[in-house]
C-alpha cells in the first residue's frame, strides 16, 4: 500500500498570516503527517501534535551554502520572480531534505503551499486517485 506525507514551509510571520489556519484545516481534513520547515525561530504557539513534524530549515548546510553564493546574484532584479532563486529555494530544500527522506517511509511527498485552506476531507483513497502508480509527480 502506498504511503503519503506532506511538506510545507513558512516563517514566523507566515505562520501568523496564514500558517496557523493552514495547519488547523490540514489537521482537520487530512489523515497524513506533515513536515513543516520553518525559517528563523519556531513559530510561537506552534501546533503540537504527533502528525506535525517541525524542522529548522536554517540548519540545512546545503541551503546555507547555496544562499551564500546566490543571494547576491539575485539582488539586481527584485521584481521578477524568475531571478529570485534564493527567495524561493526554501521549498526545494524542504522537499528534498535527505535526512527526512532517508528515515521516513513515504512513497509520495506532497508539497502544500502554507496558504492553502482545506474545506473537505482528503483521505488516502482520494490521494491514491491523484497520485497514481507509475508516475513521478502529480499537479492539482
Amino acid at each position: 500500500m502506498r504511503e503519503f506525507a506532506a511538506v510545507t514551509t513558512f516563517s514566523q510571520k507566515g505562520y501568523k498570516q496564514y500558517g496557523k489556519k493552514f495547519l488547523g484545516t490540514f489537521l482537520e481534513h487530512w489523515d497524513i503527517d506533515i513536515w513543516v520547515y520553518y525559517e528563523g525561530t519556531k513559530p510561537k504557539g506552534a501546533t503540537r501534535t504527533k502528525r506535525v513534524h517541525w524542522v529548522d530549515l536554517d540548519k540545512d548546510k546545503d541551503r546555507e551554502a547555496f544562499l551564500a553564493t546566490d543571494q547576491a546574484k539575485e539582488s539586481y532584479n527584485k521584481t521578477d520572480y524568475r531571478f529570485q532563486a534564493a527567495r524561493f529555494s526554501h521549498k526545494v530544500f524542504a522537499l528534498t531534505d535527505p535526512k527526512r527522506l532517508g528515515k521516513v517511509k513515504a512513497d509520495w511527498w506532497i508539497w502544500l503551499d502554507a496558504d492553502i485552506v482545506t474545506y473537505e476531507r482528503v483521505d488516502k483513497e482520494f490521494l491514491r486517485t491523484v497520485c497514481p502508480e507509475g508516475f513521478d509527480g502529480s499537479y492539482l
